[in-house]
This record gives C-alpha cells, sequence and structure tokens, in this order.
C-alpha cells in the first residue's frame, strides 16, 4: 500500500520537519508501506530517505506562492536522490504543482 508523507515543520511555510520525517518514513517502510516522502531539498536527507526505503522523494522546491520557481538546482538533478528514487519537486512552483 502507498503512503504518501508529510511531516510539516511550519505551518505557516509548510517547510518539512526532516527529522520527524525521516522517523516517520522509517516506521511505515518497516510497516510494509511504499512510502512516498516530502521533504526538504537536501540531496542528503534524499539519500537517507532512499536508504530507509522509501520509493519516491517530493523535495520542496520553493516557498509555497513565491513564485519562484525550483531555487536549488539538485533539486531536479537526478544524481541528488540516487540511481533508484523517483524526485518530483512538488512546491513553488506558482501554483502548478506536478
Amino acid at each position: 500500500m502507498q503512503m504518501k508523507l508529510e511531516g510539516l515543520g511550519d505551518e505557516k511555510t509548510l517547510h518539512p520537519d526532516v527529522t520527524q520525517t525521516l522517523e516517520a518514513a522509517e516506521t511505515l517502510v518497516e510497516d510494509g508501506f511504499d512510502v512516498m516522502v516530502y521533504t526538504s531539498d537536501d540531496p542528503v536527507i534524499a539519500k537517507r530517505l532512499e536508504a530507509i526505503g522509501c520509493c519516491s522523494v517530493m523535495p520542496l522546491a520553493a516557498p509555497i506562492g513565491s513564485g519562484l520557481g525550483v531555487c536549488n538546482g539538485t533539486v531536479s538533478d537526478p544524481a541528488a536522490g540516487g540511481d533508484t528514487l523517483e524526485d518530483r519537486p512538488r512546491r513553488g512552483f506558482g501554483g502548478v504543482r506536478p
């Protein structure tokens, strides 16, 4: 069964709480879920989530509503999240969410 995981650290900006996200992802994967996780744009965190067993990482692209688009070029770099993950920037596209 697939599970979308968003461990939010700030209700106003919707920035993720990475520590909470890592802990929850590990528990959900151990319980047999295919975890699709929303997280920061940090490629190191993406690799840790891959090592835990997450099937997809959706990194924060830019602050919601900012219209800035992808602020960190590593977000769309396939090498940033590892070879097996589906890497999809999710937020900050001026209202368009892929």
